[in-house]
């Protein structure tokens, strides 16, 4: 993306069209805005060098003369900017709300006609050849009449609310008038004085005018009225504008209809625009009733059925005479999505018989065509799930049970059999060697089951899925999800035991190809036929689909909040059957104890699943976790062991900074292989190295000191944050927390408060406050446990932190060296984390206070202690920046000289005087006292 913007914004003036011509087609994954807000910036800058200078523009009557109209290089412009738009979430940063109000007094201008249809002046007499001789002498339509009233001369009137005298244009037999339109329209506005705010609108009539006695310049106006219309209604129009349109005009909606059925008299690039029309006032709900009465009503009904039956049945055909457009076709499933958004308008869509007509799209593999089969894709998936509404009531889902009986389902997994690349069924069956299923386009990427190369594949490269492809199995798959989710759907595939398992382990082979969306539908495909009937497992077995979901998982999940989300939920559909259970506790190995679960040790310790884990991920992982566990509690000791694996892993992260030898630099995160990122991601794959049995990714060259504890000091946090988050809602249940507690898992967490690797701000940070709510799931059977332990990190961070005290310079941190100082400030910010830790406690548990003040209060003057330390270094800070910029405020030295009494009054600190003193209280009491 950067590389074509830069050949972009380095060509000036109007050379620009040359670099975009070369962007023609969408070669990107699913974009975002906020990636060409460079490219926008730099048409801007063209649009006010080039465009908006132009005399032209303010239709005045003036002897300057503008330069030749840059036409080609607006053209492009608009047409790259259109792409990218269509393409690009976060699209509404391009709208701009100071000109919105201009747009939109234009564009209805544009959409005004000559006439209403009781004039003989409708859309259909306009744009139809057979009303050509009746229409082209209507007086009405070649007359130029134009009302406004006249611009006050003075200020005083200009600032009251009354108006002008009105001034009429009137001008018959305007088709014959010579000249230009925009010279006309310059030189009628300086005659008759018109404001400059109606000029646009003046140039408009005069463009009706002018042309309305030929039947293409009538085409023309009405392409220009239903193009602004379709931008206006997308606009937020104003309501009394509209109001007064449809008032004005009450027939337009059905003459957009009429236009239509007369596809043998008009123009197919006009019906199309009428289709847009009515789509986009569709969105409208209080509209969307005109549109649907409209269609299903008086001499109208069956219209939208046969243009869908028409335009479905010219995408297969080769006589190119009869056809519809790729346009048309894309105008008319728009028009039936907006309508599905209703109950009203599923009504009448299943009443002319929607899913007939667009089952034959799915058998369309004409690669051009597959925005549009992705369009009758998602009709369907709509039409699926406004009909759960009548399961709910206790009736059949009428879209199901149809989509069933016309074999649609069948259809829906061929097509995905294609979109996953795998030859047809017939084509399949006559090249497999053995066995249902298998393929002859299957045996590069078949496993190894082999005992020496179990879980192993060969390496074999796959070209990534092309984004509107990805769409496309997304759609098929939530349809297939849909047809399976309804109560009541106990088939156990469907009749597909042979083609749908074959697809899912495909993609599941080809995960990093297909992307994290594609995974997470295919896996709850999977599960819901699970869930459906557990006892198809062996036939999902023999056809190898969790053998291929459980290598994808052990070999690395894509970094994907979608794929990593779906994993705990499969693996308890996979428990429902004794064999799936044993396949998932036998997946990681006989060494690794944790089994299938071990995938979530690389998720929460890597840098590459950062940004997967952001919002409430964690949270979901650790629903699904509990939920296992619950379920399968012989997968509790598996749960439990992959938590104190990650905790494990994360100790050792951060304290492999302070290792021996590895001074000034940072091992930075946990990784698996994952999937290659999407092609408008700027991440970069980090390769894995082992660090204390957890993988750690390692930068392919070692950065330098600071780049690296940099680097950490980031990731550090954040893998602690998102794994509390999965822990606090993992351990809900008691039994998985007392299995948590015996294997140390309080100390484990515990020790993620004085891990060396921490930034120095870690005791007040939003990572640290998730962890401490971490620990309430200990709270109602293991608070004394928790108590106890917390009372003694607690205690040995203070003594270490009074420790540290006594290795700074007498004269305060400023003198003392960098070890010394972050060692300091490292037990300080530690305990600060577990004093907070220790509050919630005390309010939560009575355990806690007694833990504290046990044993002789030894933590609370410990805690007294380090708070006086740090009052004392406070003040030594003061002085010292006193020194280098003398205060002559008498308030700042009376402060100094206060906290310097303070100070005095902790004995045994680094530079403090040792005689006794009692100046603000502080006299040796404990903070008790």
């Amino acid at each position: 993306v950067q590389e074509f913007i830069g050949s972009v914004v380095q060509v000036a003036g109007e050379s620009i069209a040359a670099p975009l011509q070369n962007f023609q087609t969408w070669c990107y994954g699913k974009g975002d805005f906020c990636h060409w807000i460079d490219l926008f910036d730099h048409f801007d800058a063209f649009f006010d060098a080039h465009v908006k200078p132009r005399a032209e523009l303010k239709i005045q009557d003036t002897k300057s003369e503008d330069p030749p109209f840059p036409r080609e290089s607006c053209l492009e412009i608009l047409r790259v900017s259109s792409l990218i738009l269509e393409n690009c979430n976060n699209k509404h940063m391009y709208s701009s709300v100071e000109g919105d109000a201009a747009l939109n007094a234009r564009l209805f201008a544009l959409s005004q006609g000559p006439g209403g249809k009781e004039e003989g002046l409708g859309l259909v007499a306009c744009a139809s050849s057979d009303h050509h001789e009746e229409i082209r002498h209507n007086s009405t339509g070649t007359t130029l009449r134009f009302e406004f009233y006249e611009e006050p001369k003075d200020q005083a009137a200009k600032d009251s609310i009354s108006k002008g005298s009105l001034q009429v244009i009137n001008i018959p037999q305007f088709h014959s008038y010579p000249g230009k339109e925009l010279e006309i329209a310059q030189k009628l506005a300086t005659e008759h004085k018109v404001p400059e705010s109606l000029r646009f609108s003046l140039l408009a009539r005069i463009r009706t005018a002018h042309g309305f006695a030929t039947l293409e310049g009538r085409r023309q106006s009405v392409r220009i009225r239903l193009l602004a219309l379709v931008v206006l209604l997308q606009s937020n129009p104003d309501h009394d504008d509209m109001v007064a349109f449809f008032g004005n005009e009450p027939d337009f909606v059905n003459e957009l209809v009429a236009l239509l059925c007369a596809h043998q008299t008009v123009p197919e690039d006009i019906q199309t625009l009428a289709l847009r029309v009515l789509a986009t006032q569709s969105l409208d709900r209080n509209r969307q009733l005109n549109v649907l009465q409209a269609i299903s009503a008086g001499g109208h009904r069956g219209t939208l059925s046969t243009l869908l039956q028409r335009a479905v049945a010219s995408l297969d055909s080769d006589d190119a005479s009869g056809t519809c457009s790729y346009q048309f076709v894309e105008a008319l499933l728009s028009l039936v999505t907006t309508l599905c958004s209703s109950s009203s308008g599923w009504t009448s869509l299943t009443e002319v018989g929607l899913v007939p007509l667009l089952l034959p799209l799915l058998r369309d593999t004409n690669p051009k065509h597959v925005p549009l089969v992705t369009a009758g894709v998602r009709i369907l998936e709509a039409m699926m799930d406004l009909s759960t509404a009548n399961v709910r009531t206790g009736d059949s889902d009428v879209v199901v049970s149809l989509l069933r009986d016309l074999g649609g389902l069948q259809d829906l997994v061929d097509r995905l059999r294609h979109e996953v690349g795998l030859p047809p069924p017939d084509t399949a069956s006559s090249s497999a060697g053995s066995g249902a299923g298998a393929s002859a386009a299957e045996e590069p990427v078949q496993m190894d089951s082999t005992a020496d190369n179990k879980g192993k594949r060969p390496e074999v490269q796959h070209a990534p899925m092309p984004y509107a492809n990805r769409l496309l199995t997304k759609s098929l798959l939530r349809v297939i999800v849909n047809t399976n989710s309804p109560p009541g759907t106990n088939a156990r595939l469907g009749g597909l035991e042979e083609s749908l398992p074959i697809c899912l382990k495909e993609i599941f082979r080809r995960a990093k190809d297909f992307g994290g969306g594609v995974f997470h539908l295919a896996a709850s495909v999977m599960r819901l036929v699970l869930y459906n009937d557990p006892a198809c497992f062996p036939q999902l077995e023999a056809a190898g689909l969790p053998e291929a979901f459980l290598s994808t998982v052990q070999e690395g999940i894509i970094a994907s909040s979608d794929a990593v989300e779906c994993v705990p939920t499969t693996l308890t559909a996979l428990c429902l059957n004794p064999q799936g259970l044993e396949r998932v506790r036998s997946s990681g190995g006989e060494s690794c104890e944790s089994g299938a679960l071990a995938c979530f040790v690389p998720i929460f310790t890597s840098r590459s699943y950062l940004r997967p884990l952001q919002g409430e991920t964690p949270s979901a992982i650790g629903t699904g976790l509990d939920e296992l566990v619950r379920h399968v509690p012989a997968l509790r000791p598996a749960g439990i062991a992959m938590a104190i694996d990650i905790l494990t892993a994360i100790c050792a992260l951060g304290s492999a900074p302070m290792k021996e030898g590895s001074e000034g630099t940072a091992t930075p995160a946990a990784s698996t292989p994952a999937a290659a990122p999407e092609p408008m991601e700027t991440e970069e794959a980090i390769p894995a190295v082992t660090l204390e049995g957890a993988e750690i990714a390692q930068s392919e060259e070692k950065p330098s000191g600071t780049a690296a504890v940099q680097g950490l000091d980031t990731l550090l946090p954040e893998c602690i944050h998102n794994t509390s988050r999965m822990l606090e809602s993992m351990l809900a249940h008691n039994d998985t927390a007392r299995l948590f507690v015996e294997k140390g898992g309080i100390q484990l967490l515990l020790r993620m408060y004085s891990l060396p690797g921490l930034p120095l701000t870690f005791g007040g940070s939003s990572a640290m406050h998730m962890l401490s709510a971490a620990f309430r799931a200990f709270i109602p059977s293991h608070a004394a446990a928790l108590s106890k332990h917390v009372r003694s990190e607690l205690h040995t961070q203070l003594r270490k932190a009074e420790e540290c005290a006594r290795g700074l310079h007498p004269e305060g941190l400023s003198k003392s060296s960098s070890e010394a100082c972050k060692a300091y400030v490292g037990t300080l910010s530690s305990a600060e984390g577990l004093v907070n830790l220790s509050t919630s406690l005390v309010r939560s548990t009575p355990n806690m206070l007694p833990e504290l003040t046990s044993e002789g209060m030894e933590v609370l003057q410990a805690l007294g202690t380090a708070q006086r330390s740090s009052h004392w270094q406070l003040a030594l800070a003061e002085h010292a920046q006193a020194k280098i910029k003398p205060s002559t405020s008498a308030e700042a030295s009376k402060d100094l000289s206060t906290a310097g009494a303070a100070a005095t009054a902790a004995p045994g600190m680094p530079g403090a005087t040792t005689q006794a003193a009692s100046a603000d209280g502080l006299s040796g009491e404990t903070p008790m006292e």
